[in-house]
């Protein structure tokens, strides 16, 4: 069954404090679970990132292998199809997701991976 992340984030103009957030729904649209993660002072860049980075975390604790990622940050998606985040120290962030998505191409393929 495939599952779909709608993640979002918010950075406070002044402060630049900032938080992820983000619903995990089945196939149906049924909410499966939800969560928010305080980033303190950070870019919205980076607060995407975050997001799609704590949502497959989840996903892929709970065993689930097929997902649609839903995103308003259009560059946290290109960065995350090219490979190249520009202008961004948050290069970590961006392996770890392309990193995870490529767990979840490899568990849509039956093939084994671990990761911890």
């Amino acid at each position: 069954m495939c599952f779909s992340l709608n993640i979002d984030g918010v950075v406070h103009s002044g402060s630049s404090l900032s938080a992820a957030s983000g619903v995990i729904r089945n196939g149906k649209g049924n909410w499966i679970l939800g969560y928010n993660r305080y980033l303190g002072k950070c870019s919205t860049f980076v607060v995407e990132l975050w997001g799609i980075l704590d949502s497959l975390n989840l996903l892929q604790k709970q065993g689930y292998n097929e997902v649609i990622i839903q995103s308003d940050n259009l560059k946290a998606i290109v960065a995350i199809n090219n490979s190249k985040p520009e202008g961004s120290n948050s290069v970590g962030e961006l392996f770890k997701v392309q990193l995870l998505l490529g767990v979840f191409l490899m568990a849509a393929n039956n093939n084994t991976v671990s990761v911890s």
